[in-house]
């Protein structure tokens, strides 16, 4: 077939070969934040979560990768200022993906969750400016990504914590809470899953084709043509995706409570796994950074620890008091013995089977978001290549989205521990129930905001919804076993607080703040690094490239 830049085809290889190793990248960053939480509470073991990953990612990038792919490319950059040199936008998409490579390559190896999305912005914006036309950069975009800093972790702060605050009050806090669950799962599940439904109802690119006849062009126009059409699609997808859900949650929850699975036992074998070393209690980690006091309670005895500071000999006492006083293996096989009999473990274990339900949504949104980060400038580039400038914003075809998504489950699978490690077991102590809300409110916000055609960063979202959960400290259940280990932080004494009983139950005891502000620092820096490297690639190459062409001058900055 007939192509429109010949000269070009160098430019497509290489920016194919780098935009395999930034999928790579971004399924051992960004895949493995997505699933932190769900192996860090037990729910699920690595080879799980890969299987899941395999599936879904691609499912995904397949049903609604097109959305955001699409908003990178027209909304970061003008491609209208690149008419007269359209080789030089090709170098630069190829530039921008191998600078956002470099730069997760370098977080993750780090253990740090950055954002890909903000990677790759980042990096096209650099290549702009480098390329010496500044105004093809949309800077207003730039300034509302930089808002996204600030307003998408608070939204998932407050939300997430609202939502876990709520479930405590209309579940965990019941006598009966297992037997509530029960019967009320598929209302959770049907909530929680109606971003996901509205998504694939509306925004797959089985929407956005354009044809003129045949099966789907007489289905978008039946879809388009009333309100109540649209919304027997939603009913529709709503009752298939229930079907599915709320057998396998009963059936895996059930097996689960009938084969003496414990969470804790596979929160343990997780902590091994990834070499963390963690008290073991369930129910928080103290944050490294704060001072505070707290009961500890073993067996029928307990101590009471006045003041733990952030001195060092201070915080190996008392880890070492807290490991010996479970260190006995006979009374560790009993009180393990003992909390599965009890109803707020069965709840959990139940939570452990929602919680896989969610894992897909987020995978299934990560898709969705961060498939365009993978594939947008390569995309871009082949377009370059077939149709020339014109048309270089058209559709992102189907197999550029399959690759994508089936190299960000193998960077999952080769790279991923790092960042599981950090997110899902350092931040905060995660039980189901508590994986469960962080992952249905990490994956709707970054569905509802994706639908809008917004390059918001998933990481943002995952990461802050953990914090948001993780400042909800544990309720003491009526059924809570006494022979299990302990830790009851102490209420904050604010009388504001005091006022309003729910928020007694909120602390910054049992989060890592420490850690949550170097993963901070990493995502404001993120943009500024991806940009500045990938403006010194680009001029480092189209020096050499005009060099050995024959071509003079260097572009201005």
């Amino acid at each position: 077939m007939d192509v429109s830049h010949p000269e070009m085809l160098w430019i497509v290889i290489t920016s194919g070969i780098v935009s395999g190793f930034l999928a790579l990248s971004i399924g051992a960053n960004d895949v493995a934040n997505a699933f932190s939480t769900s192996i860090g509470s037990g729910s699920l073991k690595l080879r799980g979560a890969i299987s899941i990953a395999v599936v879904f990612e691609i499912l995904g990038a397949l049903l609604l990768g097109g959305s955001v792919t699409d908003a990178i490319r027209k909304r970061v950059l003008n491609f209208n200022a690149f008419k007269d040199a359209p080789e030089d936008l090709a170098m630069g998409m190829m530039c921008s993906t191998a600078s956002a490579t470099i730069w997760l390559l370098f977080a993750t190896f780090s253990g740090m969750p950055v954002s890909t999305t903000h990677s790759i912005i980042g990096a096209l914006a650099g290549f702009g400016v480098a390329s010496g036309r500044v105004n093809s950069v949309r800077w207003l975009q730039m300034f509302y990504i930089m808002l996204s800093w600030i307003g998408v972790p608070l939204i998932a702060v407050v939300v997430s914590c609202t939502m876990y605050l709520l479930l405590q009050e209309a579940i965990l806090k019941r006598q009966q809470s297992y037997k509530v669950l029960y019967y009320t799962l598929w209302f959770l599940l049907a909530i929680t899953s109606i971003p996901l439904v509205i998504f694939l109802a509306f925004d797959t690119p089985l929407m956005k084709v354009k044809v003129e006849e045949g099966l789907l062009h007489d289905y978008q126009q039946w879809f388009n043509a009333s309100h109540g059409n649209k919304a027997a699609v939603v009913v529709i997808i709503m009752a298939c995706l229930l079907a599915i859900a709320v057998p396998f949650v009963y059936i895996c929850g059930s097996m689960r409570n009938k084969a003496g699975w414990s969470f804790l036992e596979s929160q343990n074998d997780t902590n091994k796994e990834f070499g963390v070393k963690r008290n073991s209690s369930s129910r928080h980690i103290p944050s490294e950074d704060r001072s505070h006091s707290m009961e500890l309670k073993v067996g029928r005895s307990k101590l009471e620890i006045v003041e733990i500071s952030n001195m060092g000999t201070s915080r190996s006492a008392y880890e070492s008091l807290l490991q010996s006083a479970v260190e006995d293996e006979e009374d560790a096989q009993r009180i393990a013995q003992n909390t599965k009999q009890t109803d707020s473990h069965k709840t959990e274990v139940m939570f452990s089977a929602m919680q896989i339900i969610g894992a897909v949504t987020v995978i299934i949104s990560h898709s969705a978001n961060d498939t365009a980060n993978a594939v947008a400038p390569f995309a871009t580039v082949l377009m370059l290549y077939m149709h020339g400038i014109e048309k270089s914003n058209d559709f992102t075809p189907w197999y550029i989205l399959l690759a994508g998504g089936l190299c960000m489950a193998v960077g999952l699978a080769l790279f991923g521990y790092r960042v599981i490690k950090t997110v899902g077991l350092k931040l905060t102590r995660v039980t189901p129930s508590r994986g469960y809300t962080i992952d249905t409110t990490a994956g709707s916000i970054v569905l509802v905001l994706s639908q809008l055609g917004v390059p918001l960063s998933s990481t943002h979202s995952a990461v802050s919804s953990i914090l948001g959960v993780g400042l909800v400290e544990n309720l003491k259940t009526q059924d809570s076993n006494e022979e299990v280990p302990v830790i009851e932080l102490k209420p904050p004494s604010n009388k504001f607080w005091a006022k309003f009983p729910i928020f007694k139950r909120i602390s910054t005891k049992g989060v890592n703040l420490m850690l949550y502000r170097k993963i901070f620092v990493t995502w404001i820096t993120t943009i500024f690094c991806s940009g500045i490297m990938s403006a010194i690639i680009y001029i480092v190459v189209i020096f050499c490239h005009k060099a050995i062409s024959g071509r003079d001058g260097v572009p201005t900055v």
